[in-house]
């Protein structure tokens, strides 16, 4: 019983670890010259049938940010924004 016990605890101290580790990936918003702010900036590249992919501008990255932060009230998770090279104009 012991062991079984102990590899219980085991076991459920494993999945705490891999519960907080996933936690703490960071999130990853994709920025292109082709992409558009109605999609999530989740992908790099737009999905076959171009109905997500990276967002076009970096103000929506931003936006995308806050709103997170907000709805998790954690304003110290990392975040990383990769913005592809091109020309981005604001209007």
């Amino acid at each position: 019983m012991k062991r079984v016990t102990a590899l219980a605890l085991s076991c459920l101290s494993c999945c705490a670890a891999l519960a907080a580790e996933a936690a703490a990936d960071p999130l990853t918003l994709h920025v292109s010259p082709a992409g558009n702010d109605d999609w999530s900036g989740g992908r790099e590249e737009p999905n076959t049938d171009r109905t997500d992919g990276p967002l076009a501008t970096i103000v929506r990255a931003r936006d995308i940010i806050r709103q997170v932060k907000a709805e998790t009230g954690r304003l110290t998770d990392p975040v990383n924004v990769v913005i592809r090279g091109g020309v981005y104009r604001q209007s």
